[in-house]
């Protein structure tokens, strides 16, 4: 049975379940070796499933962004009502009509992961720092090398990539993050 995807096109829709459609979605994948799984997935049934089962592990970030969704209804954690831009951690603020494409990347790392068979769980508190997100989408692991190539990098596991890419639309977290 075929999944419908429905794109968050940055109007907070109440019933998106991807921020990036299957074509769009495979022009960055092919880019990124970290995405290896999600082009190399069987067909588009299970690609669809994997991108929708990320944009629900996405949600579980809802506690550690800044801002607030731009619709109580909107099913995605994007588009974000900033009222301060300084609540980002980094330069960048999107628009508040958009879905950057950080986001997009850290959906399609966390389909990749979950295509490798990676379980998306296991995201921590609100207060908890980046780098306790990374170990903990990592399973407890202390190498928080976020896909440069190196030994230890995340090919084999693209979850902690999406972490860092969400990471600049964290909210500060007072005594480090």
């Amino acid at each position: 049975m075929a999944i419908t995807l429905i794109v968050e096109d940055g109007t907070g829709k109440a019933d998106a379940n991807t921020f990036v459609d299957l074509t769009e979605a495979a022009t960055i994948a092919e880019q990124d070796a970290r995405m290896a799984a999600y082009v190399d997935a069987a067909d588009d049934d299970a690609r669809a499933l994997a991108l929708t089962t990320a944009f629900a592990w996405l949600d579980r970030f809802e506690g550690r962004l800044a801002g607030d969704r731009t619709d109580d209804q909107q099913a995605g954690i994007f588009p974000r009502l900033i009222r301060h831009p300084h609540q980002w951690r980094h330069a960048g603020c999107p628009t508040q009509a958009e879905v950057p494409i950080r986001v997009t990347r850290a959906q399609l790392l966390a389909a990749s992961a979950h295509l490798a068979g990676r379980p998306l769980d296991g995201v921590p508190a609100a207060g908890a720092g980046v780098v306790t997100a990374i170990r903990t989408a990592r399973g407890g692991g202390v190498d928080f090398d976020s896909g440069t190539g190196r030994a230890g990098d995340d090919a084999a596991n693209p979850a902690p990539a999406a972490i860092r890419e969400l990471e600049v639309y964290f909210r500060p977290v007072r005594g480090g993050a």
